[in-house]
């Protein structure tokens, strides 16, 4: 089963100069094993496989984890413009054979069902909330 472990809305820096990630993404990234950058690959929607390196500061305290090899190439292959949106999975493989990463922009079709579904289940719990116990 595949688990979402970065979704982001891309900006300026995101497109141009690197790609930044939440701290709280790394623990789903191969291990950094006391370094400060690891080399992953990612198979995009195509299944094309790409290559990318999440670095993070020397040393220091927080460690402003970043996407650089290889994303600009990922950008211009996909012609991601600032506002797109793009989605990091991990995959278990099957009977403990590892684990596949999967990179993919998703479609304004995508992210407004997406939408839709949140909406619908905000509204499924506003309703459970409110419904009065028999």
């Amino acid at each position: 089963m595949a688990v979402a472990i970065v979704s982001k809305q891309l900006r300026k820096t995101d497109i141009k100069k690197r790609l930044t990630i939440p701290s709280k993404s790394l623990k789903y990234f191969p291990s950094l094993a006391g370094k400060h950058k690891v080399t992953f690959k990612a198979r995009d929607d195509s299944g094309r496989p790409r290559k990318f390196q999440i670095y993070t500061r020397k040393g220091k305290r927080y460690l402003k984890p970043v996407l650089t090899r290889g994303w600009l190439d990922f950008v211009r292959a996909k012609e991601l413009t600032i506002g797109d949106k793009i989605e990091f999975y991990r995959e278990e493989k099957e009977q403990g054979e590892g684990v596949m990463y999967r990179v993919r922009k998703m479609e304004i079709e995508t992210i407004q069902l997406e939408k839709q579904i949140e909406r619908q289940a905000d509204t499924i719990v506003y309703v459970a909330i409110t419904t009065p116990a028999l």
